[in-house]
Formats: structure tokens, C-alpha cells, sequence
């Protein structure tokens, strides 16, 4: 998203414009299984990738697959620091993996035990030695129905380094 507002705006770009951008041409393609309603992250020469059907690491040079974890799954972005992905998946587990090959580091974490049913369509931050993600609970299991009213959510700090819920 550029910027920490996401404005989707790239303020220094000066190849690409309305003039020259039918001129653009499909590096590669990769199929995922599910569908990515996050921004991927990119970094160290890889693509990151969280989607429905599960999470990838594409080469972003030629597209090729380096790994996918198919046991994590979600609709938030990915994000990327010190060679580790940190994931916040549909069920409200977060994780750190290893870039280089997708393993766990740590997790899966609840990020919101105190209420079932929270989600994790947010997407993690990093901020220092801290991961920083929210969560909702807002669906009819959680509520008691339709009326979304009583619906709960807010956000939480883990550290880095252990997974360790801060605040």
C-alpha cells in the first residue's frame, strides 16, 4: 500500500504512466489455491503470499514456487522482517515462519482467546521487537445473532523473539 495509510500511490515512480502502461507485458503468473484478498509482501527477492487456500513464497524473478505451508490460511497481508514472515490467519492464530523455507517458528497463537470465534482478517505490523495485530468478534455465533451490537474487538502486541503475548 506504499505507505502506512495505504494510499496506493508511489510518489516517486516516473517510469510507468497512463501513456506507456498498455505497454506493459506479464512477467509470470503463479496459481494459488484459494484466492489473496491481502497485499502480498515482498522482500529478499520473494513474494509472500497469503491466501484462501493457503500461504506461499514465490520467486520474484521467475515465479517459480519456493514454498508453500497449505496448513495456513487467510484473507489479511503478510508481513515480512529479518528473514521471518509473520501471518495472521482466518481463525485468529498468529505465526512466525522462517522465510527461507516456511517452517514454524512459533505459533499458532490465539490472538484473542477470551472470546471464541475471533477472526484474523488483520493484518500483523511490526513495530520493534513487537508484532501487532487485532482482531474482530462480531459474528452471530459471538453476538447471539444478526444485531452485530454487541460485537467485540481490539488489538494486541506479541513480542518477536517468543510469540509472548505483551499487552
Amino acid at each position: 500500500g506504499y505507505d502506512a495509510s495505504n494510499h496506493y500511490v508511489q510518489p516517486k515512480e516516473k517510469t510507468l504512466s497512463v501513456d506507456n502502461a498498455a505497454q506493459l507485458v506479464e512477467k509470470w503468473r503463479f496459481t494459488i489455491a484459494g484466492y489473496p484478498t491481502g497485499s502480498p509482501a515482498i522482500a529478499d527477492g520473494r513474494v509472500f503470499i497469503l491466501a484462501t487456500g493457503g500461504m506461499y513464497a514465490v520467486d520474484l524473478q521467475t515465479g517459480e514456487q519456493i514454498w508453500a505451508n497449505m496448513d495456513i490460511m487467510g484473507t489479511a497481508s503478510p508481513a515480512y522482517a529479518d528473514n521471518f514472515v509473520y501471518v495472521h490467519d482466518a481463525a485468529g492464530q498468529l505465526y512466525k515462519l522462517h522465510a527461507e523455507d516456511g517452517s514454524v517458528a512459533w505459533g499458532p497463537i490465539a490472538t484473542y482467546p477470551d472470546m471464541p470465534r475471533c477472526d484474523g482478517t488483520s493484518s500483523p505490523i511490526l513495530a520493534g521487537s513487537t508484532v501487532l495485530v487485532g482482531h474482530s468478534c462480531g459474528l452471530p455465533e459471538v453476538t447471539g445473532g444478526e444485531d452485530q451490537t454487541n460485537a467485540r474487538g481490539g488489538v494486541e502486541a506479541f513480542s518477536t523473539d517468543s510469540g509472548e503475548r505483551r499487552w
